[in-house]
């Protein structure tokens, strides 16, 4: 049997959970939301998962699992049981291909991706409504101790209900409900934002100021706050700063040369330098990707990749992007506002000018509730003023 060693261990779980845990009671329609870990850490406020379908056979008791696993169980007195698994992930990385395990060997498989598969048990699968494949479930039908090839009429009757009433309008969705929220602006927003990213990552003279908060306790800093400015040519970096506080260090580099700032002297120290950029990415991406790289600088436990958002896929593929209608600034540009997942639901606003350069005024982290719990602010300056480039009064 496919994978055995893995359904057999899950089963156990489930019928040690049908034994310790009194039966929820049934009702139509059929929804079970997962409670959210109890870690004690930030991972408890991510959004739940959520499994439904318009309505649950008569006679199924339901025994959702605990996290971090996305499954529940059901079972009828006869006998006969249901095994409903999620997999997948709701952020912003792409499933560009089905793993194995979507279509096992003996499967019948339909030009959407889902699939059946019928012996002693019965199985289906498919990515799940809304996801753009990034979320799938898989549905095992047996019968504890028998066979569903071979069924009593009892058992007969609730394979056939599970058939009819729960496994063609099952569903899982991590968060909102897709089928709630709007994708009205989507394409337009999407085409809109990366343009503007791929602009920006294309500058070669910039400065970036990014100011970042954690919103609950953690370790570490609960904001920062940097600089930085690049200046190339050619491919090839002529001049960077970085101003990061904490720590607070401010640096010039040009290659074979570097000045430190000294805050009790208020001067400029310079030294001979021949390695790379102060900045602390490499500088082939700095240069490939202009400010989109910057993200990727810091402490890495608050805010999103902006090289992620560098190309239109991703976006396009997010689970559950929802935009709002663009607003005019003006002279200052449109102002673009999306959400989508990437663990926490995210909530970005973008303001691109008129020469298509895109700054990211707020860009939130929120919790199951709505609450945010990061926020961050990415504003870029081209070209990059002189004054950063330029070191002042030596020590």
């Amino acid at each position: 049997m496919r994978r055995a060693g893995r359904w057999w261990c899950t089963l156990g779980g489930a019928l040690l959970a049908v034994a310790l845990t009194a039966p929820a009671a049934t009702a139509a329609p059929f929804r079970v939301t997962q409670p959210r870990p109890h870690t004690g850490t930030i991972s408890d406020r991510l959004p739940s998962w959520t499994f439904a379908a318009d309505q649950l056979p008569a006679g199924f008791a339901v025994f959702p699992s605990g996290p971090p696993e996305h499954r529940v169980f059901l079972r009828h007195p006869s006998q006969v049981s249901v095994l409903i698994e999620a997999f997948g992930s709701g952020d912003i990385f792409p499933v560009l291909a089905p793993p194995a395990r979507i279509a096992p060997a003996g499967a019948t498989v339909a030009a959407d991706g889902s699939w059946k598969l019928e012996g002693e048990t019965y199985q289906f699968g498919r990515f799940a409504d809304g996801s753009g494949r990034k979320i799938w479930l898989e549905g095992t039908i047996f019968v504890l101790g028998g066979d569903v090839r071979t069924p009593s009429p009892e058992q007969a009757a609730a394979i056939a209900a599970v058939h009819a009433d729960l496994e063609p309008s099952l569903r899982i969705w991590y968060g909102l409900d897709p089928r709630t929220t709007s994708d009205t602006n989507r394409t337009g927003v999407i085409a809109a934002v990366t343009s503007a990213i791929h602009r920006t990552a294309a500058l070669g003279s910039w400065s970036a100021t990014i100011d970042e908060a954690g919103l609950v306790p953690r370790p570490g800093p609960q904001k920062t706050h940097s600089v930085y400015a690049v200046r190339e040519r050619r491919g090839r970096i002529t001049a960077s700063y970085v101003d990061a506080r904490p720590p607070g260090v401010r640096r010039i580099h040009k290659p074979g040369r570097s000045w430190q700032y000294s805050a009790a002297g208020r001067c400029w120290t310079s030294f001979r330098d021949v390695g790379p950029s102060s900045i602390p990415i490499p500088e082939r991406l700095l240069v490939r990707s202009g400010p989109a790289s910057i993200s990727l600088i810091g402490n890495g436990g608050q805010g999103i990749n902006s090289t992620i958002l560098a190309t239109a896929r991703p976006l396009q593929l997010a689970y559950d992007v929802t935009a709002k209608a663009p607003l005019s600034l003006g002279s200052r540009g449109t102002r673009y506002e999306l959400y989508f997942y990437f663990g926490f639901r995210t909530h970005l606003v973008v303001d691109v000018n008129r020469r298509g350069i895109a700054s990211v005024i707020k860009e939130e982290q929120l919790d199951a509730r709505g609450i945010a719990v990061e926020r961050e602010r990415i504003g870029i300056t081209t070209p990059a003023p002189r004054r950063l480039l330029t070191p002042g009064r030596s020590c």
